[in-house]
């Protein structure tokens, strides 16, 4: 009898263990998207802030790649549960994990492999959502925990994200390209600062106008999302139907190491995914021609219609292209500078006043650049 006894102690001990390794490996279950974390660890708490980033709108049967992440300034590590619910409110298929983010798949759920590591306060975790082939709107709801790796529930912080909306949308609907997500505004000495503009980089090359509705900037690595100011600074902004818009970024590093963002294109009405965009300088081994071009001076001299630009100064030994832009991203001006012409000066004939862009590139990389206007 005292035997059995032992036996049924032991027995009840294994289940309690292995329910504790499954906690720590995360949860599954159909109700669990309305409870959050709160059956193992107690009231959900603000200090953890819970979001899914990317594009909402997808055709029938598309695919979207988004983000979820779970952020907390004290904590150290983080653990999640990602539901996709139908109109109805009911667990539904289409979460698909992505391969190094942690994620496991589970009854139609995404949770954490192991708590997560938090890096600047966060951790993110990346999935794919294979839409549904009915049309219609449905959500995804996101637990998330911030732990302290205390090897206990205690002081963990945990919440759950506000509901994002997926719009499964059909017929004809405008989808944006992004045609560079890497873009390189060069080497620029902490303190100063580059206006560098990127050609056509946002195109809208489907039969229906689009609308960005604005920009967000996520910092890489510790950088000071500052550094880089985005324009256009206007919206909502329309991209008409097959065409293209540029985007202006002023670079004022604080720092004389990599900088690097990450900017993500915000739509109502666009489809699909919508990927990120690099935004990085001032790293020594990506810039171009590093330190034989920091001494061009592109400030003009005007004399009524023509616009001068000194270029004695550039201490170069390649070609370079010298180019006046308007803000719509159109070349007005375009001249090769060659090596053993430096001492000349460029002149341009302005045809209409406004505001306008001098940029120096070379081997297609934007060198430095700055704005001017012509006032009549």
């Amino acid at each position: 009898m005292r035997t059995l006894f032992s036996v049924f102690i032991l027995f009840v001990v294994s289940i309690f263990t292995v329910e504790l390794q499954a906690s720590s490996g995360g949860i599954t279950g159909s109700t669990i998207f309305q409870s959050g974390c709160g059956t193992c660890h107690g009231s959900a708490n603000s200090n953890t802030n819970v979001s899914i980033k990317g594009n909402n709108r997808v055709k029938p049967s598309g695919v979207l790649d988004l983000t979820a992440v779970v952020a907390n300034s004290s904590e150290t590590g983080a653990g999640i549960n990602i539901t996709f619910l139908n109109q109805n409110n009911q667990v539904t298929p289409g979460l698909a994990v992505k391969s190094g983010q942690g994620l496991r798949a589970g009854g139609n759920q995404l949770t954490h492999n192991g708590p997560k590591q938090m890096t600047s306060g966060k951790a993110t975790f990346d999935f794919t959502l294979n839409a549904p082939s009915t049309p219609g709107t449905y959500k995804i709801v996101v637990s998330g925990n911030a732990i302290n790796f205390n090897g206990t529930s205690g002081g963990d912080e945990w919440n759950k994200s506000e509901d994002f909306t997926i719009t499964v949308v059909d017929g004809d609907v405008p989808e944006l390209t992004i045609e560079n997500v890497n873009l390189d505004c060069g080497d620029v000495e902490a303190g100063m600062s580059r206006n560098a503009v990127f050609q056509g980089v946002l195109q809208n090359k489907s039969a229906k106008a689009l609308t960005i509705s604005g920009f967000e900037k996520e910092s890489i690595n510790n950088t000071n999302v500052n550094e880089f100011e985005i324009g256009p600074a206007f919206f909502p902004l329309s991209i008409p139907p097959g065409e293209s818009v540029s985007l202006d970024i002023q670079f004022t590093p604080t720092a004389n190491t990599l900088r690097e963002i990450r900017l993500r294109i915000l739509s109502e009405d666009a489809v699909g995914n919508i990927p990120p965009i690099r935004v990085f300088g001032n790293d020594p081994t990506t810039s171009v021609n590093s330190g034989s071009l920091k001494n061009l001076s592109l400030l003009p001299i005007i004399n009524g219609n023509e616009v001068y630009f000194d270029v004695k100064d550039l201490n170069i030994h390649t070609n370079v292209e010298f180019q006046i832009i308007d803000l719509n991203g159109n070349i007005l001006y375009s001249k090769t500078v060659l090596p053993n012409y430096r001492n000349e000066r460029t002149v341009w004939n302005a045809e209409q006043s406004g505001t306008f862009i001098a940029i120096v590139r070379s081997e297609n990389n934007i060198v430095t650049s700055s704005k001017f206007q012509i006032v009549k």
